[in-house]
């Protein structure tokens, strides 16, 4: 039902499983936008573990028309030996579209550059299903310094971070409840290359989909 992306390096961009339960939760504990609780509670991300498995199970990729309900995929990156670092959740709606949704890093993982190796295992994914557009939405003032600093790098590749204005869901609101200022970000498959191309760590990394 989904590929596999490995690197050159020897790392890993799949499918979430059951094993990655702990780490995924860990993950999430202190993701800055949750149902009104900080941090969000492992209830809340029990659930989210439980239903990112599930989405992994449903529908084909590539789509080749507008899916509506759209087709989700929750993909870890993991070390060489195995180790889980973080995920990413894609979702798929329009034929040569992903939409970011979330990315989480590991606490025991952070400020390494792992963000960026993310996306340059995730450049695997986009060629193989031509993807042409990538999308997500930021918080207009990011929580944690490294998605500030990654989206100033996103910036700085002249990708576009400011392609509308959004609330943030019902199901994301800051500790008081409130609904979160949210950017658009839109960014075409060579710009996501160019990103990749910057990165002296993973800009010569060539991927295997199995």
């Amino acid at each position: 039902m989904s590929v596999i992306v490995t690197a050159s390096n020897g790392w890993v961009h799949k499918p979430i499983t059951e094993a990655d339960a702990a780490a995924f939760m860990m993950s999430f504990r202190d993701y800055p936008i949750s149902p009104g609780e900080t941090p969000i509670s492992y209830e809340e991300r029990l659930t989210r573990f439980s239903e990112s498995l599930m989405v992994n199970d449903v529908g084909t990729l590539p789509i080749t028309s507008d899916k509506i309900d759209g087709i989700f995929r929750v993909y870890g990156m993991y070390k060489p030996d195995g180790t889980f670092v973080g995920q990413r959740t894609y979702g798929f709606f329009t034929a040569g579209e992903v939409n970011i949704l979330n990315l989480t890093v590991h606490p025991d993982h952070r400020q390494q550059g792992y963000s960026m190796g993310i996306s340059a295992l995730a450049m695997g994914l986009w060629e193989h299903y031509n993807i042409t557009t990538i999308k997500s939405r930021l918080e207009a003032t990011p929580s944690h310094a490294g998605m500030a600093a990654l989206k100033a790098t996103y910036a700085s590749h002249s990708i576009n971070v400011d392609a509308g204005d959004h609330p943030s869901k019902p199901t994301s609101l800051d500790a008081s409840g409130n609904t979160i200022d949210c950017k658009d970000l839109i960014a075409t498959y060579a710009q996501a290359e160019a990103l990749v191309a910057s990165s002296a760590t993973w800009k010569d990394i060539t991927c295997i989909i199995s």
